[in-house]
């Protein structure tokens, strides 16, 4: 990896940290809305670059640099609202008595879930292309509503 790779992705761990910082005094709520609200904007916006410029047919310099971008303002956002708070909100949601299985179990099921995306993801990919950022448009919406 270059020097620049390893500095952006440190950035991103940046805004992680951050965050924890702020969580107390702006709450958990307000940065799950904007999480939700961006992260609907930004996969609209990857969404609509990859239906018109497809990879495997298109070679758009450009189009493919808007896409990284919106990438990496996605793991931005991403790193500012559920990244850290979804760690906090497991271990507060339950009782004292409960709180180490409930994170465990919680724990579980958020790792249970990224590996079926990741696991799913390629496979979606490959056969519906852009449409499959539809499900992560309407999770984000349904999630800010």
């Amino acid at each position: 990896m270059s020097a620049h790779t390893l500095l952006r992705l440190n950035a991103a761990d940046l805004f992680r940290s951050f965050i924890l910082f702020l969580i107390d005094r702006v709450g958990r709520r307000r940065p799950l809305l904007f999480g939700c609200s961006a992260l609907v904007v930004l996969f609209s916006i990857l969404a609509a670059i990859v239906a018109s410029f497809p990879p495997e047919t298109s070679f758009n310099a450009s189009a493919q640099r808007a896409g990284i971008a919106v990438i990496f303002a996605m793991t931005v956002v991403f790193s500012l609202s559920f990244g850290p708070i979804s760690w906090v909100l497991a271990s507060e949601v339950f009782p004292t008595g409960t709180r180490a299985l409930g994170t465990a179990v919680a724990t579980c099921c958020n790792w249970a879930c990224n590996v079926l995306i990741a696991e799913a993801s390629p496979i979606a990919l490959a056969n519906v292309s852009w449409k499959f950022y539809v499900l992560f448009i309407v999770s984000n919406f349904a999630s800010f509503v």
